[in-house]
């Protein structure tokens, strides 16, 4: 049975509509908030010998602030003594077939879910569904099903993901699904602070089995001294062998043997600072004299993404066996690019030997589904990411769902790096 664990890019048709439903009023922190006093542990599992730093919610050990390791019982019954000596496994968090998060994945890509409470399910359905229709635009090859008939019941299984209340605040899940643990979505019941659409899209991110970006050993810098439990006489809590506190939501695993920075074959396989997965320029960052958070990622983006990257979608397209496929080119002086929307045959860069047909900028092809690669597409083109590639007779006839002044076309999906 297939298995997965990390990835997301979001697709602005599914989520433009529903964009209005992201609170202008996040915390300070963002979705990833969480003001619990933690404990620091070190365990031996899938990823090695490791340091963790939890907080319980209902008997749920969370880890990295919203993702669910499990029980607090399964937690501790992986602990060792802090002696025992740090012993990483290959690159566990990662996208590709041989890493520990393939052993993650959802068989046959279909996740069935269920409602832990009517509560919940009247608080949070529309939110849920907006999230859930971005994640299968962009991976044709996963699909959400209702359990039951869509029945209200709050048993969690490991073979059904059930969406239920948070007994403390905040919007966690587990990752992926994992033998033995109980598959399980947590939003905060508080109808004047619920979990908002950005948050339910990075949950279900780690339900369909990515983790946190900024743990990966190609990641940015972190400034450990700005946390907001930073203590300066354990100057070695800043340091993955021996984290603690906060700072075990930060500090990058030293194994890389999957990633690559360089020649990357595509974009999922790139450290990603527009991830949705990826923490913001001053998560879990201490507040200085005038009252505003210190910066513990620099390179993060101020305000943590509210759609998937192309990158994000490439990883979960890589885990779940639906990679794209590179369309047919056109010939540049004998074609039938539709006149006059995409008249155009051209390399997609000097130099490249493909070409395709472009749209007119700002359009799309709104005849055929935003996921549908054999009718149009983008590439991961740096400054180029919005222009849209159609096959041959195809009308650029539809105005992409980007509003003026925002990134157009990125509910156009993305096809692989090799296809330039």
């Amino acid at each position: 049975m297939k298995l997965l664990l990390p990835l997301f890019i979001l697709s602005y048709s599914s989520v433009s509509s529903a964009q209005n439903d992201i609170s202008s009023a996040q915390n300070e922190i963002g979705y990833l908030d969480s003001n619990e006093n933690v404990t620091t542990i070190r365990i031996d599992d899938d990823y090695g010998v490791h340091n963790v730093s939890y907080f319980v919610d209902d008997g749920l050990a969370i880890v990295e602030d919203d993702v669910i390791y499990g029980t607090e019982a399964q937690l501790l019954a992986k602990r060792v003594q802090p002696e025992i000596p740090l012993l990483l496994a290959k690159r566990a968090i990662s996208v590709f077939p041989n890493g520990v998060n393939s052993q993650r994945t959802w068989p046959g890509g279909i996740i069935p879910y269920r409602y832990g409470s009517f509560h919940i399910k009247n608080l949070y359905q529309t939110k849920v569904e907006s999230a859930i229709s971005v994640w299968t635009k962009l991976v044709p090859c996963i699909s959400f099903e209702p359990d039951e008939d869509n029945k209200v019941k709050d048993d969690p299984t490991p073979d059904i993901l059930t969406i239920r209340a948070a007994k403390k605040p905040g919007c966690r899940s587990s990752v992926g699904q994992e033998a033995g643990v109980d598959a399980i979505l947590q939003l905060d019941p508080n109808t004047t602070k619920p979990c908002d659409l950005a948050a339910v899209i990075h949950e279900l991110g780690h339900a369909l089995g990515l983790k946190h970006e900024q743990h990966r050993h190609d990641a940015g810098p972190f400034i450990c001294e700005n946390l907001e439990d930073y203590d300066p006489s354990k100057p070695k809590c800043c340091d993955y062998g021996s984290c603690c506190g906060k700072a075990c939501n930060f500090v990058k695993f030293p194994f890389g043997e999957y990633y690559t920075t360089e020649n990357a074959p595509r974009p999922g396989y790139l450290y990603d600072l527009d991830s949705v997965m990826h923490y913001r320029r001053r998560a879990r960052g201490r507040k200085d004299a005038s009252g505003i958070r210190m910066i513990t990622l620099p390179l993060a983006r101020e305000v943590a993404a509210t759609v998937p990257s192309a990158g994000d979608e490439a990883r979960l397209r890589d885990l779940y066996g639906c990679l794209s496929t590179c369309p047919k080119t056109c010939k540049p002086h004998n074609n039938i690019c539709h006149q006059p929307t995409a008249q155009t045959c051209v390399p997609t860069l000097p130099g490249t030997p493909n070409t395709y047909c472009a749209c007119r900028p700002g359009f799309k092809a709104g005849q055929y589904d935003d996921g549908d690669t054999t009718k149009q597409w983008r590439l991961p083109i740096s400054g180029h990411e919005d222009q849209v590639w159609v096959a041959e007779d195809v009308k650029c006839n539809h105005l992409c769902d980007g509003a003026p002044g925002t990134p157009g076309c990125r509910e156009v999906s993305v096809i692989d790096k090799g296809c330039l």
